[in-house]
Protein backbone atom coordinates (compact mmCIF):
# COMPACT_ATOMS: atom_id res chain seq x y z
CA UNK A 1 0.00 0.00 0.00
CA UNK A 2 1.29 3.42 -1.08
CA UNK A 3 0.67 6.13 1.28
CA UNK A 4 0.37 10.34 0.62
CA UNK A 5 2.83 10.94 2.53
CA UNK A 6 5.40 8.21 1.31
CA UNK A 7 8.89 8.40 -1.06
CA UNK A 8 8.40 7.33 -4.44
CA UNK A 9 10.62 4.98 -5.52
CA UNK A 10 12.75 6.90 -7.79
CA UNK A 11 12.69 9.92 -4.34
CA UNK A 12 14.34 7.09 -2.47
CA UNK A 13 16.76 6.00 -5.04
CA UNK A 14 18.16 9.33 -5.26
CA UNK A 15 18.17 9.87 -1.43
CA UNK A 16 19.80 6.66 0.00
CA UNK A 17 23.36 7.50 -1.08
CA UNK A 18 23.01 10.74 1.10
CA UNK A 19 22.07 8.99 3.91
CA UNK A 20 24.33 8.69 7.03
CA UNK A 21 25.79 5.70 7.96
CA UNK A 22 24.65 3.85 10.52
CA UNK A 23 26.05 4.51 14.05
CA UNK A 24 26.31 1.56 16.74
CA UNK A 25 23.44 -1.17 15.93
CA UNK A 26 21.72 -0.68 13.00
CA UNK A 27 18.43 1.76 12.98
CA UNK A 28 16.25 -0.59 11.16
CA UNK A 29 14.42 0.18 8.29
CA UNK A 30 15.57 3.67 6.77
CA UNK A 31 13.08 4.10 4.36
CA UNK A 32 10.08 3.91 7.02
CA UNK A 33 12.29 5.74 9.29
CA UNK A 34 12.71 8.61 6.80
CA UNK A 35 9.40 8.56 6.06
CA UNK A 36 8.66 9.08 9.68
CA UNK A 37 10.23 12.10 9.81
CA UNK A 38 8.80 13.31 6.82
CA UNK A 39 5.64 12.49 7.88
CA UNK A 40 6.27 14.96 10.78
CA UNK A 41 7.91 17.55 9.35
CA UNK A 42 5.04 17.83 6.38
CA UNK A 43 2.10 17.66 9.41
CA UNK A 44 3.58 19.24 11.76
CA UNK A 45 1.75 17.22 14.12
CA UNK A 46 3.75 15.81 17.54
CA UNK A 47 5.89 12.70 17.96
CA UNK A 48 2.94 11.19 19.75
CA UNK A 49 0.24 11.09 16.80
CA UNK A 50 2.39 9.89 13.94
CA UNK A 51 0.25 6.67 12.26
CA UNK A 52 1.95 3.12 13.89
CA UNK A 53 2.50 2.53 9.53
CA UNK A 54 5.50 3.84 10.00
CA UNK A 55 6.89 2.35 13.05
CA UNK A 56 6.78 3.51 16.99
CA UNK A 57 6.82 6.98 17.24
CA UNK A 58 9.64 6.68 19.78
CA UNK A 59 11.96 4.61 18.58
CA UNK A 60 11.65 7.37 15.40
CA UNK A 61 12.00 9.98 17.28
CA UNK A 62 15.27 8.52 19.18
CA UNK A 63 16.70 7.87 15.79
CA UNK A 64 16.04 11.22 14.39
CA UNK A 65 17.54 12.75 17.89
CA UNK A 66 20.71 10.94 17.81
CA UNK A 67 20.69 11.29 13.34
CA UNK A 68 20.42 14.87 13.78
CA UNK A 69 22.98 15.70 16.60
Amino acid sequence: MTYRHALTDSQWERIVPHLPPALGRPGGNDRLFLDGVLWIAKTVSPWLDMPAHLGAWAQVYQRFSNWSD
